[in-house]
């Protein structure tokens, strides 16, 4: 009887420890499915709402700039084909030419300032700050406009005219020096330029969103859709399977039963630490409170 008795009670551990073994694995399990699927949740749903309130907004701005995805290799090696720019929206264009008039340094009246030639009511500015800007500009010259993004070179000002009716005429051109796009002119983009208004702008750049570039490139690119797809599909096939495939065996263990006699769990749980009986009796409860539940 001894013998059984130990061999029974060996036999309830073994359970009790498989039982809380089996929970840390479908613990962990659970854990990973959460952050795949949190983590494509919010990839997804932060572009769709991205793009979204970027197709319905009213101006076009979303928190006051735009994230074009630039497409050519004119501002190259600043902005390489692919990055998306953070285009902040003008809103005084006198703060954009005070900017320009003070030079890279931000500040006036020192030889870094632009070269200012005044004739009569008109002020022609160069040399001044670096600044890129993007603006609506009809490139092929066949009357649709597309955005580009270039660098400013010149701003002319023509003070007896109002703000928002061609104050402002801006020269802009592209930086790459050995460019496929600019092959015509033998790869120079520097001396193609683009002259327009201040109602053809549409925001200075104020850098690359490296996250945007990211996401994009992975939506834009069809191994970056595969490795996004494939992967989580893979290990949610592949744990499925082995859940099927252990049922189908037999190997799933039922937890322990809660009916053990007192003598028998004291014994087969004085080799666990205080987190796994804590953790067992909160299994164990849950376990009776469900078997309650199903009999009422």
């Amino acid at each position: 009887m001894a013998k059984k008795r130990v061999k029974k009670n060996q036999n309830n551990m073994e359970k009790i420890v498989n039982h809380i073994e089996k929970t840390r694995k479908n613990r962990v399990k659970k854990i990973i499915n959460w952050i795949i699927t949190g983590f494509f949740a919010a990839l997804i749903g932060g572009l769709v709402i991205f793009n979204l309130v970027n197709k319905y907004s009213g101006n076009d701005y979303i928190f006051g700039a735009q994230y074009p995805m630039v497409l050519t290799d004119s501002m190259e090696p600043e902005y390489m084909v692919g990055d998306v720019l953070v285009i902040k929206k003008i809103d005084h264009f006198d703060t954009l030419v005070d900017q320009y008039r003070a030079g890279d340094d931000g500040i006036l009246s020192t030889e870094d300032d632009a070269t200012s030639v005044v004739i009569g009511d008109q002020e022609t500015l160069t040399n001044g700050a670096t600044i890129d800007l993007t603006f609506n500009y009809d490139i092929a010259g066949i009357g649709e406009e597309y955005s580009v993004t270039h660098r400013l070179s010149q701003i002319v000002i023509y003070n007896n005219t109002d703000e928002g009716e061609g104050k402002f005429s801006f020269t802009c051109h592209g930086i790459n020096t050995d460019s496929e796009q600019c092959s015509t002119n033998g790869g120079d983009c520097t001396t193609q330029t683009q002259t327009f208004n201040e109602t053809k702008v549409i925001g200075e750049v104020r850098g690359v969103s490296t996250f945007l570039t990211f996401v994009y490139k992975i939506f834009t690119s069809v191994w970056g859709l595969l490795i996004l797809i494939l992967i989580p599909a893979l290990y949610l096939i592949i744990t499925s399977v082995i859940d099927i495939v252990n049922t189908l065996n037999g190997k799933e263990e039922k937890a322990p039963s809660p009916s053990i006699d007192q003598d028998l769990k004291d014994n087969a749980l004085t080799n666990l630490s205080d987190e796994d009986k804590e953790r067992l009796k909160k299994d164990l409860l849950e376990e009776l409170l469900k078997k309650e539940k199903k009999s009422s």
